[in-house]
């Protein structure tokens, strides 16, 4: 990772210079000694439903009932990010404690966002859908730039390469996790998430506990290589291109395994 982390900073930043919003998605658990990078997209949720559950105050069948809203509220009652701690407790912490990050191949954590935050609930609609729309849709009519509810996944692809306005939930690895700068000791892949969330909660000592499995209410359908394939089947080759080139990093750290939307998008870069 380093030798690879050269390409890009000849010289390292200092942790502490790192912006606040990287410091506040490293979640610090003094009991079982580790950091971890949630990033959006990358059962972030499930993630927190585990730091909920080695609490010891939750049980994997009331954690099942929860929200993913209540899930996101209760955690930050129990546990604090790095940014909370001043400059020795960060660095003891960098030194002594685990550090974790789990990744997932770029063009379908973009699909993933998308179906989430703009097919499958309306969450994004006001925020983004009205500027996407506006700026995106030649033959708007007045009713579908105001409510923002009919964003199509290309329309979403051109927002992304064409604006710098990135969400935490679409937002490179490099600029939400920092990866050069925190050393990660261990990377998972969301492709592997089940065999190795189990490992790292073994190493960690976090007897019986298991990923979660999907919350109880929880309908919809998962964003899958099959589904990230249909999608892009459609995309014009220059919007393919230019998310290689916006996550290029991203691609170049981290060894995504081999899948049919690689196939699809490889010729592009």
């Amino acid at each position: 990772m380093q030798r690879k982390c050269d390409k890009f900073e000849k010289k390292r930043r200092s942790v502490h210079a790192l912006p606040k919003h990287v410091l506040g998605r490293i979640i610090v658990s003094d009991k079982y000694r580790f950091l971890m990078c949630l990033i959006p997209k990358v059962s972030s949720t499930s993630w927190r439903r585990i730091f909920l559950q080695l609490s010891g105050k939750f049980t994997d069948k009331r954690l099942q009932k929860l929200t993913n809203r209540a899930v996101f509220y209760r955690m930050y009652k129990h546990y604090k990010t790095l940014q909370h701690y001043n400059k020795n407790e960060i660095d003891f912490r960098l030194k002594n404690y685990t550090k974790v990050v789990f990744v997932r191949n770029p063009f379908e954590r973009i699909l993933s966002a998308y179906r989430s935050k703009f097919v499958n609930s309306n969450q994004f609609h006001k925020t983004y859908g009205t500027q996407i729309i506006s700026k995106f849709r030649p033959n708007a009519t007045k009713r579908e730039k105001k409510r923002g509810n009919s964003v199509t996944f290309l329309e979403f692809l051109k927002y992304i390469t064409l604006t710098k306005n990135h969400n935490f939930h679409w937002a490179t690895f490099w600029n939400v996790c920092s990866p050069c700068t925190i050393n990660y000791d261990y990377i998972g892949m969301f492709d592997n998430l089940k065999t190795e969330s189990a490992d790292f909660l073994q190493h960690i000592g976090a007897k019986g506990v298991k990923f979660p499995r999907r919350a109880l209410f929880y309908k919809k359908e998962k964003t899958t290589t099959k589904v990230t394939k249909k999608y892009y089947s459609h995309i014009p080759p220059k919007y393919l291109a230019a998310i290689r080139r916006i996550y290029k990093k991203d691609f170049t750290l981290f060894a995504f395994p081999n899948s049919a939307i690689n196939n699809l998008t490889s010729k592009f870069t």
